[in-house]
C-alpha cells in the first residue's frame, strides 16, 4: 500500500506514538506526536488514515496494555495497520505442531526446525546462514510433508509471506506453495483436499496442498485477516480487522454472508451446533447463526480483548481473554458459569487445546494449566515454563508441548504435569 500513514496509542498516560509513513518499501517513523483523539476517535472511528478500526475507545487499548503483550499488539495491529505487516526483523511468536515423532516449530532466528522427542534437532530450514522471516502460524501436515508460513519483512520488494512445504522427515524437497503481500498470522487449514490460507493482504486462498495451484480465485475481504478460517460442511468462517465476520463457500469461494461486530476480529472463530462463536477486541464474544450470520447472543463479561479461538466442549464454550481468564459459557445462551472460570496470572492470547477430558491452557504468566472438563478443577498444579506462552499447547499422545515466545520448547506429561525443557538443551 502506498502513501498510507497510521498512528497508535501507547496506553497508560495518553501519549501517542509518532505517525508511521508507509509510502516506501520499509515503514519509517516521522517526527511529531499525533493527538490520541485523532488516533482513536470515538467508538467505531478509524485509526488515523488507516482502513482498519480496532473498535472501542482509548480505554480499550489501556486495558490491552495491562496484558503483557500489549506492545506487540500495538506495534502489529495499530502502528503498521496501514502497512503490510510488522517492521523488519520482527521474530513473530512461536507456534508448534507434532506428529508424535517430532516437534516442528519456527524460531526467532528465522529458521524452521524439527526436533525429536528427546530434544535433539533433526533438521532446520533453510540451512546455512539464510533465514526466512518471522513465524506466527502453526505448521500443518499433509501426507509426509509439513506445511508452514513465514512472514519476511526484510525483502527489498517489501512485505512478503510465503507458504512452504518440506518433507517432514528431512526438511528437504522444499516448495513454495504461495507467496502473499501481507503477513500470514492464522494457521493454514487443510480441509479435505484443499489448503486454505488467510493473509493480512485481505485474501483467503484455496490451494492444492501439493502443487500450490489455486482451486478458485482468492476471496477478497474488507480488511486484514489475522485468524484462520474454520470449516463446517461446505462453509468457511473467518473474521477481519475491519470488524467483519464472513461466511464463504468452501467449494468456490463465493460470499454467503457478512456481518459487523463492535471491534476488530484478530482470532479464529469456533463453530458447532449451527452457530459461529467469535471474539473481538471490544472484549465481546458473539454467537452467530451459521446459516445467516444473525446474532443469537453476545457475552460482554470479559475485561479485555478476546483473541484466542474459543473451545467448544459439549454444551460449554471456553473463552480465553487477555484479562487472564478463561470464561466458561453455556453455548446455547451465553450465560456464564462463573464458578468454573479459569483464572491465570497473565494474558491468555491463544485458544485452549482439548485432549480427552482435559483442556490445556497456555498463559503469558509462563504457565501451562490443565483443567478437567468434567470436574472443572485443575488436573495438576500449573507447569511453570521460562518465557511467555502465546500459542496453543500441542498434545501428542501422553505429552503436551508448549513453546515460549523466545523459542524454548517444553515437554509436559499430560497425566502428571511433570515436565522438562525440551529444546534447546538446558545448559
Amino acid at each position: 500500500m502506498r502513501g498510507r500513514r497510521s498512528t497508535a496509542t501507547v496506553p497508560g498516560k495518553g501519549a501517542c506514538l509518532p505517525s508511521v509513513d508507509c509510502s516506501g518499501a520499509t515503514p519509517s517513523i516521522r517526527a511529531g506526536m499525533t493527538p490520541c483523539r485523532e488516533v482513536l476517535g470515538r467508538r467505531g472511528r478509524s485509526l488515523g488514515n488507516s482502513s482498519y478500526r480496532l473498535g472501542g475507545d482509548q480505554g480499550l487499548l489501556k486495558k490491552a496494555w495491562k496484558g503483557g503483550i500489549a506492545l506487540l499488539l500495538l506495534l502489529l495491529a495499530v502502528v503498521l495497520a496501514g502497512c503490510a505487516g510488522p517492521m523488519a526483523g520482527d521474530p513473530g511468536w512461536v507456534a508448534a505442531a507434532s506428529d508424535g515423532q517430532r516437534v516442528y516449530m519456527g524460531q526467532p532466528n528465522g529458521k524452521f526446525i524439527a526436533v525429536d522427542t528427546n530434544g535433539q534437532k533433526v533438521w532446520e530450514f533453510p540451512s546455512g546462514k539464510e533465514h526466512i522471516g518471522g513465524f506466527y502460524a502453526a505448521p500443518v501436515f499433509a501426507g509426509d510433508r509439513v506445511i508452514f508460513a513465514a512472514s519476511d519483512s526484510t525483502d527489498p520488494s517489501g512485505r512478503r509471506a510465503r507458504v512452504y512445504s518440506v518433507t517432514a522427515a528431512t526438511g528437504g524437497e522444499a516448495k513454495v506453495l504461495k507467496e502473499t503481500q501481507g503477513m500470514i498470522v492464522g494457521t493454514p487449514l487443510l480441509y479435505g483436499d484443499t489448503l486454505y490460507v488467510t493473509s493480512a493482504d485481505k485474501h483467503v486462498y484455496a490451494l492444492d496442498p501439493v502443487t500450490g495451484e489455486e482451486r478458485w480465485p482468492a476471496f477478497t475481504a474488507d480488511g486484514a485477516i489475522w485468524g484462520s478460517v474454520v470449516a463446517d460442511g461446505d462453509r468457511l468462517f473467518f473474521g477481519t480487522m475491519n470488524h467483519s465476520v464472513y461466511a464463504i463457500s468452501a467449494r468456490d469461494g463465493q460470499q454467503l454472508w457478512r456481518v459487523s461486530v463492535n471491534g476488530a476480529v484478530l482470532g479464529t472463530p469456533a463453530v458447532g451446533g449451527g452457530r459461529v462463536y467469535v471474539g473481538d477486541v471490544d472484549s465481546k464474544l458473539y454467537a452467530l447463526d451459521a446459516a445467516t450470520g444473525a446474532e443469537v447472543w453476545r457475552f460482554a463479561g470479559a475485561k479485555n480483548w478476546i483473541w484466542g479461538q474459543p473451545a467448544l466442549v459439549g454444551d460449554l464454550l471456553y473463552v480465553p481473554s487477555l484479562d487472564g481468564n478463561v470464561y466458561v459459557l453455556d453455548a446455547a445462551t451465553g450465560a456464564e458459569h462463573e464458578e468454573w472460570r479459569v483464572k491465570t496470572n497473565g494474558a491468555v492470547r491463544a485458544g485452549p487445546t482439548l485432549a480427552g477430558d482435559t483442556l490445556y491452557i497456555a498463559s503469558e504468566d509462563q504457565s501451562l494449566y490443565a483443567v478437567n472438563v468434567t470436574s472443572h478443577k485443575l488436573a495438576w498444579a500449573p507447569y511453570k515454563a521460562t518465557g511467555k506462552l502465546l500459542t496453543s499447547p500441542v498434545v501428542a499422545g501422553d505429552t503436551v508441548y508448549v513453546v515460549a515466545a523466545n523459542g524454548t520448547a517444553f515437554s509436559v506429561d499430560a497425566r502428571t504435569g511433570s515436565g522438562r525443557q525440551l529444546y534447546p538443551e538446558p545448559k
